[in-house]
């Protein structure tokens, strides 16, 4: 299957899916570094239920091309254990560095396809912004793949499957 995430800037709407910003600031719908003599950064928060096995990033920038993409994936052990209960515990993978690609039509793509699959946890996604780069769309794709042993066993030619609100 496929999660799509499509974070609209202009409504503010897209901050209830990051977990760190520092030093940026939207005009009109385009995120921008709020100052430009320093670097801006954002971290998006992406949660999946299922055992994820690609990712793709695709972005649409207004301005210079001053940006770097990190991916970190999403542990269950932390760095520091017995420190469970806090909110965002530090988790034990290190950042990654993807490299962007920049595409015919001008957008910035990234693909993480060794770094993430087989993640249960979901991964963060880190953006730097420098100068007067903006972001003025952003596309993450991730791709997961259901437990076979989860799903109806269904077979060539007709099935039939009956799904029960009272077991949910």
């Amino acid at each position: 299957g496929r999660l799509e995430y499509r974070p609209r800037f202009s409504d503010g709407s897209y901050r209830a899916g990051i977990v760190a910003e520092h030093n940026t600031a939207v005009t009109g719908d385009v995120l921008v570094v709020a100052d430009r003599e320093k670097p801006g950064t954002i971290t998006f928060d992406v949660g999946c239920p299922y055992v994820l096995t690609a990712c793709e990033f695709t972005m649409h920038l207004t301005g210079g091309d001053g940006v770097r993409m990190w991916l970190r994936v999403h542990d269950e052990h932390t760095v520091a254990p017995g420190e469970q209960d806090r909110q965002m515990p530090e988790l034990a993978h290190e950042w990654t560095e993807l490299q962007l690609q920049r595409q015919p039509d001008g957008c910035l793509t990234a693909t993480a396809d060794d770094e993430i699959n087989g993640c249960f946890h979901g991964y963060e996604m880190r953006l730097q912004l420098v100068g007067d780069t903006a972001i003025q769309a952003l596309h993450l794709v991730s791709h997961f793949q259901l437990n076979r042993y989860a799903l109806p066993h269904l077979l060539p030619g007709h099935n039939a499957v009956h799904v029960a609100a009272e077991h949910f």
